[in-house]
């Protein structure tokens, strides 16, 4: 792909945690769990109305992902 500013999804995730997903365990979770890790995250992390963790916080989570892909 030579100089591509695009990054698929599962390439960045090899190359960031070593493996793009765990058996047993959903690919969003993994990302989820392998950033929390790493990072400390939460004063950016948004609830919905009723408290729960909104699910478009993991397109946040992919961002950063793909933003320290090499």
């Amino acid at each position: 792909m030579g100089n591509s500013r695009w990054c698929q999804s599962n390439d960045s995730k090899k190359t960031f945690f070593g493996k793009a997903r765990k058996q047993g365990v959903s690919a969003k979770d993994f990302v989820k769990k392998e950033i929390n890790c790493l990072y400390s995250l939460e004063e950016y992390v948004k609830l919905t109305k009723t408290g729960l963790w909104d699910k478009r916080n993991m397109d946040a989570y992919d961002a950063l992902v793909c933003a320290l892909y090499e």
